[in-house]
């Protein structure tokens, strides 16, 4: 073996070279195209609604008597669910099937956001 790393036999006068090929990358079909930005549709406006509370909940907990910290609490509390959420599921994906984790996730999220719609103001 030379200094240099090479494991070849020292009488060894074989080369292996590598061509590139021109070869056109696959394209996705209509239907891929479509769920595709279906789904950055849906992820889009699920992560809009929850921008949305940014702007104006910090004012209204205070109101409320809530303090600083405890709305830093609240943002927080979403992260870290959503964080330990994803790895718990992620781990299960395979066997649980992508397109149920999907759908099944649209709903849990619209069903959290539809129930935080009437909460009374005196909360």
């Amino acid at each position: 073996m030379d200094p240099l790393g090479d494991t070849r036999p020292a009488g060894s006068n074989l080369m292996v070279v590598c061509v590139p090929t021109e070869a056109e990358p696959a394209r996705m079909s209509r239907r891929q195209t479509l769920t595709l930005v279906s789904m950055a549709s849906v992820n889009f406006s699920s992560m809009l609604c929850y921008s949305i509370l940014g702007p104006f909940f910090p004012n209204e907990a205070v109101k409320k008597g809530a303090s600083q910290t405890v709305v830093g609490l609240i943002f927080g509390c979403y992260a870290i669910c959503n964080l330990i959420g994803s790895l718990v599921l992620g781990r299960y994906i395979v066997q649980i099937g992508t397109k149920f984790m999907l759908i099944a996730g649209l709903f849990v999220s619209a069903g959290c956001t539809i129930m935080f719609g009437p909460c009374s103001p005196e909360i």
